[in-house]
This record gives C-alpha cells, sequence and structure tokens, in this order.
C-alpha cells in the first residue's frame, strides 16, 4: 500500500486523461547485482552483525538506464500466481534528431539500436557499419527492470524521481524476442522468480537425501577456510550447517 499526492489522486479522478494527466509509463534497466548486506556493514565500519541477509532490490552497484520506444507494458499480479508477470514491448529503433541524415536510402531512423548484438561481429561494422552502442548486452535474461506508471510525465528527471508516477514493479527478464516486425518483446517476472529458480528438488537432489534437512554442527572445528578474496563472508564452521 502506498499513499499518493493529492495532485495525483486528482489526476487519477479526472474525467479528461490527456495533456498534463496523460497516462504515461516509463521503466528503467539495470544489471543484476545481489548485495550481502552484513558484508557492507563490515566495509563500511556500521554496527550491526555481518552475513544478515542479501538483496537484489536495494544497494544495486549498476546505474538504471530509461527504455525508451515503449510500445506496452502489461503485468497481472493473482493469487494464482508463483510470481507476477509482466510483459513489455518496445520499438528497435533509435530516433533520428531533427536535420539528422538517416544511415542509407532504404532506413528510416536507425532499426536494430537496441538489439544485444549490434555491432559486435566485424561482419556487422565493414558491411553496414552497424557499431556497437550503449546498448549492447543489456536486453538479455536476468536484467533488472523497474517500471513507473501515473498520470502526466517529466521529462527533465529520471523515472524513479518523476513526481507523476509510482513504482509499479521490479522484475527480472526472463525471455527476450527480437521480432522482424521491428519490436522487441520483454518477459519478465518479479523477483519471486529467484525463490521459484532456486528450489531444490530431485532430480538435481538424490531422492535419498531428499527432503534437504539442516543439522547444526556443533562439534566439528570445520575446514581451514583460505581466503582469496576480500569480497567473501565466509561462514562460522562450528555453528552453521
Amino acid at each position: 500500500m502506498r499513499l499518493i499526492s493529492d495532485a495525483k489522486h486528482a489526476a487519477w479522478k479526472a474525467a479528461f486523461k490527456g495533456g498534463n494527466t496523460r497516462p504515461v509509463t516509463r521503466a528503467t534497466i539495470q544489471r543484476l547485482n545481489v548485495q550481502l548486506c552484513g558484508y557492507q556493514r563490515v566495509q563500511n565500519n556500521l554496527p550491526g552483525p555481518a552475513g544478515v541477509f542479501s538483496t537484489a532490490v536495494f544497494g544495486q552497484s549498476d546505474q538504471p538506464i530509461e527504455l525508451p520506444n515503449l510500445a506496452s507494458v502489461k503485468w497481472t499480479r493473482s493469487v494464482n500466481q508463483d510470481a507476477a508477470q509482466c510483459d513489455l514491448v518496445l520499438w528497435n529503433t533509435e530516433r533520428l534528431a531533427v536535420g539528422e541524415v538517416p544511415p542509407d536510402a532504404v532506413s528510416f531512423d536507425k532499426p536494430g539500436w537496441f538489439t544485444f548484438n549490434r555491432g559486435v561481429d566485424p561482419l556487422a561494422v565493414t558491411r553496414w557499419g552497424l557499431a556497437a552502442n550503449g546498448w549492447r548486452d543489456m536486453l538479455v535474461p536476468d536484467r533488472v527492470i523497474r517500471t513507473f506508471e501515473g498520470y502526466g510525465f517529466d521529462p527533465t528527471v529520471a523515472p524513479e524521481a518523476d513526481a507523476n508516477l509510482q513504482p509499479s514493479g521490479v522484475w527480472l527478464i526472463d525471455d527476450v524476442t527480437y521480432n522482424d516486425d521491428g519490436t522487441i518483446a520483454v518477459s519478465c517476472r518479479d523477483l519471486a522468480r529467484i525463490l521459484i529458480d532456486q528450489i531444490w528438488f530431485p532430480p538435481v537432489v538424490p531422492f535419498a537425501e531428499y527432503p534437504i534437512t539442516w543439522v547444526p554442527e556443533t562439534t566439528s572445528p570445520g575446514p581451514t577456510t583460505v581466503v582469496t578474496a576480500t569480497t567473501w563472508d565466509h561462514p562460522v564452521w562450528q555453528t552453521d550447517s
């Protein structure tokens, strides 16, 4: 449950949904970085125990980039879903600035601009002049997408700072389809997907060992831990399963 401002409530109730009260959806994309929050406490000399919990929502180190050219955004949440579902469609083209010349005589704008491997193959550069850009390897599975929805639009600020919008979901990309009609279809689920995809069950776990049980180990001193990196949080073997 989120509280909204009186201005947002008035825009929602307005009979005319256009101009400054038109429905708007914005979205950002970034790489997933799961943070071990307890480790951050240790590194920054903050109070509290180390290794308390990890998060895939807060403390992301990668800079979000706004997804342009949204054609549609649809999401569903219901009690019969294990994870909420979000489907986005984007136009796979970069618009030319006023006065800018198209790349060739048959193209309009810059087609294929957001394709994840644009300009990777040497032939793409020598034959068609398709250089790689900042969207290389971005629209691929396991990227984090955040959606923001509301009424109105402030182009001078990032989506999360747009006073007209509210966050409507944090999603992980499942699948990306590059269509021949010039669109990109992105299928996502919310972060419950992490729990769903990481369930252990046969045949990954041998039937003789299933279901997994946890037994505290209190007698063995445990193996010697060789620290090879400063970013690992090592368990205390005497009290961990």
